[in-house]
């Protein structure tokens, strides 16, 4: 052997060595480190920051006040933000029920009442039109409503979240919403 080459020891484990479970805590873990003889208690559960058990806590978490309204378009073109409606109006309406509460709320006359146009404020780039009888469309956008604001209530701290209700197809045109930023 020359002097420069590593010197290796064989041990062999003693009897002693064993490890036991000790009912009600973690397991212990043998350490790494060769020179050591205590075992080192396993770091369990609560050491996993990524872990689901964390995720679900977080989602648990969420705050309670938090609610979704619309905020219709009057007349005039302006918005009931300051007075919004709760989404039970949506909800719990069928699409003449509310095209029918639009047209009253507005001022407007429910056969002018083409269509309306629903834009998600906490998601933006998400609109709908809905035209008057079109129950099917009704019912996609009440899905779209409920797994929006289920899916950005988790992403922002926000404790109102406006659905945007416009009077006919605002969907490709410059007016309303858009014109209020100068788009």
């Amino acid at each position: 052997m020359t002097p420069t080459s590593p010197v290796v020891t064989s041990r062999q484990p003693d009897r002693d060595s064993r490890t036991t479970t000790i009912p009600g805590r973690a397991a212990p873990v043998s350490s790494v480190d060769s020179g050591s003889r205590n075992p080192a208690p396993s770091p369990g559960l609560g050491a996993m920051d990524g872990s689901p058990a964390r995720q679900v806590a977080s989602y648990q978490s969420l705050p309670t006040n938090q609610r979704l309204v619309l905020v219709l378009e009057k007349a005039d073109g302006s918005y009931n933000d300051d007075d919004p409606l709760p989404h039970t109006h949506l909800r719990d309406s069928n699409v003449n029920e509310f095209f029918s509460l639009v047209a009253k709320i507005s001022n407007k006359a429910l056969d002018s009442l083409d269509c309306l146009t629903f834009t998600f404020m906490f998601a933006l780039g998400n609109e709908r039109v809905v035209h008057k009888g079109d129950e099917a469309e009704w019912n996609k956008l009440k899905k779209k409503a409920q797994f929006l604001f289920t899916l950005y209530r988790t992403r922002l701290d926000e404790t109102e979240f406006q659905l945007v209700v416009e009077i006919g197809d605002k969907k490709n045109t410059v007016t309303g919403m858009d014109a209020m930023w100068g788009a």
